[in-house]
């Protein structure tokens, strides 16, 4: 160990581990990827990309179509307040107006969500790795989409989990193969973004919603949605020939899933 520089003498003491373990390398944990097919670079690369670069995988917005001019506004006019907060630590849930709204939103779509129990996070990759904190212990595995949000894989890959894909189909997960995944690996969570899926854009249907949560409630799988696009599930429809999407967690409360939104994402992710 001594001559790998693992260990060193000390005079009259005798030998010790020198240093501390190395840092994780996440590309280190997984197979060698092209960079085609490299989540992390993938990542690296919609971050580092000029404004004028397509992102059409990111799940991003277009600048134009956002209200850069209201965000503008309110940001001056919390400036302006002697009031606001600016310089103290936030609660820990986050604002309590907002929380309020979006426990009065989720009501209207029949979930039961005090304040109490919502979140504020940075955005909504920040919830989803408090989730798999609460939830996931290294080796476990996970259920994703394939093909899925390129953000999840390399999410997942750092909390070293085992990643499972399931053939998504224009309808939503294909079953045979989402029901053979949970007897092979009896996997914790399934990941997914149900509304306005990233990349196919598909939306899923009423019966494979209920299905994927009678065989969640079979196999004691837990599903978190990445449903940061909820609020255009109406144009969704529209595009897909008005095929009616009931909210999975509206057929069946005894499976109610852990749910994350998008708000800041959808209308000014450089604030955040």
């Amino acid at each position: 160990m001594t001559a790998r520089g693992g260990g060193r003498d000390r005079r009259a003491s005798g030998f010790f581990v020198s240093g501390h373990a190395p840092p994780l390398a996440l590309a280190d944990l997984g197979p060698q990827l092209d960079r085609e097919v490299d989540p992390l670079w993938l990542t690296r690369q919609s971050l580092e990309a000029g404004l004028k670069t397509l992102k059409p995988g990111c799940g991003w917005l277009p600048a134009t179509w956002l209200p850069e001019d209201g965000v503008r506004r309110a940001l001056r006019a919390i400036a302006r307040d002697p009031h606001a907060p600016l310089v103290e630590y936030a609660a820990p849930l986050g604002l309590a107006e907002l929380r309020q709204q979006l426990s009065w939103r989720l009501s209207q779509h029949g979930v039961d969500a005090p304040p109490a129990q919502i979140v504020l996070t940075d955005g909504g990759t920040h919830a989803l790795d408090l989730v798999c904190r609460f939830l996931l212990e290294p080796g476990d595995t996970v259920l994703i989409d394939d093909p899925c949000y390129f953000n999840f894989p390399a999410l997942l890959r750092a909390h070293r989990v085992k990643v499972v894909g399931v053939r998504y189909t224009p309808a939503g997960p294909d079953l045979g193969a989402f029901e053979r995944a949970l007897i092979e690996h009896r996997p914790r969570l399934y990941v997914t973004n149900s509304a306005v899926h990233n990349p196919t854009g598909a939306t899923l249907a009423p019966a494979v919603a209920h299905r994927v949560l009678k065989l969640a409630g079979e196999y004691d799988l837990l599903i978190v949605e990445d449903d940061i696009f909820a609020d255009f599930e109406a144009e969704a429809r529209a595009a897909a020939c008005r095929v009616r999407r009931p909210r999975a967690r509206g057929v069946d409360r005894q499976l109610l899933k852990d749910t994350v939104g998008g708000g800041a994402l959808r209308l000014c992710r450089g604030a955040r």
